[in-house]
């Protein structure tokens, strides 16, 4: 009698990120899409070559120029898909993220965007900068657009960020309403 052999469910496959064209303010977007596809499929990727293969068939032609030295008859010559990540990020990542995101905080108002809009925004500039929350908190109330600033004149400020940032929505919500 032949014993079967017992098959493996692959998961559900994740869609691929799209190509990474070189465009180095998408470069982050592009690098957490891989890796959320490592993460939710790791069943299809069973060796690390096969991560690096996958990143590699991600890339655009400018971007894959930059792996091409690494190509050999049977293999990619990189340990693992983050060493190709390394490579594509000395070619096109910002080398100095926290000037240019003091920068864009510099000069980011939230003008006329909704507060959620405007937060999400100094959210992804904040987070490559080591400010604390009251220094935060002091940003935000500075870059508020004028009625906005005013409403919160009346209102007891929180002590959290996050309780902070709920009553900032809320009233932002009620001015949008009115």
């Amino acid at each position: 009698m032949i014993t079967p052999i017992p098959t493996i469910k692959l998961s559900e496959k994740v869609p691929d990120a799209a190509l990474f064209d070189g465009i180095p303010k998408k470069l982050p977007g592009w690098l957490a899409d891989v890796r959320m596809k490592f993460i939710q499929n790791q069943n299809r990727f069973p060796i690390f070559q096969s991560r690096v293969v996958h990143a590699f068939s991600r890339l655009g032609d400018g971007p894959k120029k930059q792996i091409v030295l690494f190509v050999k008859a049977d293999r990619i010559d990189l340990a693992d898909a983050e060493d190709l990540f390394k490579v594509i990020r000395d070619a096109y990542d910002d080398p100095d993220r926290k000037g240019t995101a003091l920068r864009n905080l510099r000069n980011f108002q939230q003008k006329n965007k909704r507060f959620q809009e405007y937060y999400a925004d100094f959210q992804r500039y904040v987070s490559e900068l080591n400010y604390n929350n009251d220094t935060k908190k002091g940003v935000i109330i500075g870059e508020l657009f004028k009625e906005l600033a005013d409403a919160m004149v009346t209102v007891n400020e929180p002590d959290l960020l996050e309780d902070f940032v709920k009553i900032l929505m809320k009233v932002n919500n009620k001015l949008y309403a009115r």
